[in-house]
């Protein structure tokens, strides 16, 4: 099933969305993290049905949260190569979104820089234009790290750049971190995409990002991935916390629930 991380907005400290990622109730071991079984599913090659299954859940989730008129913000799913690069893999993710089409404005699919030595890289470009022509955003994970570099900046439409976690940990320890993070916030602005920084754990972390100007954090320091029931409280404590100063500073807007709804 999958649970949710919080994505904070350091200039307002509010959920501006979540990522999900996976966790197994196993019957006899617990609560599995995806490190524990991700490689078995890899190896059984079963990346791509694995992915949907995920997708289908937060698809339900999120129309459960907007129909109680809460705003989800952007949500996103980590969408692998092997479904970015087969026919059936694109027909089954189009699949699930189709059925959903007013909650495209919530979703964000994060792809690796391992696309860009895919033999099918053509083809995954192609795909990613077809999505963000239907209203889903595309963040670029991990970047700084692989084989992604400025050129291939130039070449792929996207939306959002993932600071890796390496960046953030070496924060305050390497000077080359820094040095690199600024850069990397300039590119962004530069490019209009936002740069959300990942894996933020400490006060430290998260002031020096603030005063390079990354806005945009995830981490254990604003919250691990909870289940859905927890994510949703959160959300609606959020929504009851921060209604009053909104009505007080500008007017009453349609409600979020009144966007139709997609099927069940």
């Amino acid at each position: 099933m999958p649970h949710y991380q919080p994505k904070i907005c350091l200039g307002t400290n509010q959920i501006v969305g979540f990522e999900a990622s996976s966790r197994w109730h196993h019957p006899q071991r617990g609560l599995l993290p995806p490190s524990q079984f991700l490689p078995m599913i890899n190896e059984l090659g079963l990346q791509g049905a694995f992915m949907i299954h995920t997708a289908e859940h937060v698809m339900r989730h999120l129309q459960t949260i907007v129909n109680d008129g809460l705003d989800p913000g952007q949500v996103s799913i980590n969408i692998p190569e092997v479904t970015l690069a087969t026919l059936s893999g694109q027909g089954d993710l189009f699949t699930v979104i189709d059925l959903y089409p007013a909650l495209r404005p919530y979703l964000t699919f994060e792809i690796t820089e391992d696309i860009f030595i895919s033999r099918a890289t053509d083809i995954i470009r192609e795909l990613i234009i077809r999505f963000r022509r239907a209203g889903v955003r595309i963040s670029l994970d991990d970047f700084g790290t692989g084989f992604a570099s400025l050129q291939h900046l130039k070449e792929l439409e996207f939306d959002e750049l993932k600071l890796d976690t390496s960046f953030i940990r070496d924060l305050g320890v390497d000077p080359a971190a820094r040095v690199l993070v600024e850069r990397l916030v300039t590119i962004s602005r530069g490019l209009n995409v936002k740069l959300i920084a990942e894996c933020v754990e400490t006060r430290d972390q998260r002031d020096m990002l603030r005063g390079m100007g990354c806005n945009l954090v995830q981490g254990y320091l604003y919250g691990a991935a909870a289940p859905f029931a927890e994510t949703h409280l959160r959300l609606a404590a959020q929504t009851r916390d921060t209604a009053p100063h909104r009505r007080a500073t500008r007017p009453r807007r349609a409600a979020i629930s009144r966007l139709p709804a997609g099927r069940a």
